[in-house]
């Protein structure tokens, strides 16, 4: 949704430039070119040479917009990674405390 709400975005602020017609010629471009240039950051500077006041700084806010979301996927990657570890030590505290009360139990009967 980012990138195609940039894309129309960048279409319409670079229509007419060299860098418009070259990164953001359609909406699809667009979109592709964002995707390459502003969220995998392959050589960014290339295409903000080319585009005018406007474009840099939607094209700025693209990096930082996709910057954010992705740090925030992998914050909620890492948190379900914790919280499961945290499950499993749980259970297995959890089994241990079991298995050893039993053999308490056994050991005391005879």
């Amino acid at each position: 949704a980012v990138l195609y709400a940039f894309g129309i975005a960048m279409r319409q602020a670079t229509a007419g430039t060299e860098g418009g017609d070259q990164y953001f010629g359609s909406v699809w471009k667009s979109m592709f070119s964002l995707l390459v240039y502003a969220t995998l950051l392959d050589s960014p500077a290339e295409v903000m040479e080319s585009l005018n006041e406007v474009g840099i700084v939607l094209f700025l806010l693209v990096i930082a917009l996709s910057a954010l979301l992705l740090l925030n996927m992998l914050i909620g990657v890492m948190c379900e990674v914790v919280s499961g570890v945290s499950q499993t030590e749980r259970e297995s505290m959890a089994e241990t405390f079991v298995r050893e009360k039993v053999q308490k139990i056994m050991f005391q009967r005879h």
